[in-house]
């Protein structure tokens, strides 16, 4: 298992672990209205590289979306945002790779996650991060 599946291994059991203390002791926050956070973290991924997640619940679906979630997911390098997957009210989810934005289809919370692992690993190889 290379490094980037690892960290999203241990993503997802993080999310897993966010989820059922939620259950507990939920956290809200301002979106446009209070939502509960469903996990927030920052992954070390080298001394200059990190991931970024934030995922929220949405009482109901959104205009664009038939998901329950806001999510951003962020992959920085050198302070620059180089991957970013996001969804807006207006946008719908798509994907930041570099300076290109393209739609992003939305599957379940772990395929997100895989799916922006795998850009991250190619971002790398592509920019001799390797």
């Amino acid at each position: 298992m290379q490094g980037a599946e690892r960290a999203a291994v241990r993503a997802l059991q993080a999310i897993g672990n966010a989820a059922a203390r939620r259950l507990r002791t939920a956290k809200t926050i301002k979106l446009f209205f209070d939502v509960p956070l469903v996990h927030k973290s920052r992954v070390s991924l080298s001394q200059i590289a990190f991931a970024e997640f934030v995922i929220w619940e949405l009482p109901h679906a959104t205009v664009t979306s038939s998901r329950q979630y806001k999510y951003r997911l962020a992959y920085v390098v050198n302070n620059q945002c180089v991957i970013r997957y996001d969804n807006e009210i207006y946008k719908g989810d798509h994907r930041h790779y570099g300076t290109t934005e393209t739609p992003y289809q939305f599957q379940t919370l772990e395929q997100l996650i895989i799916d922006f692992y795998f850009d991250v690993e190619r971002w790398n190889h592509e920019n001799g991060y390797s």
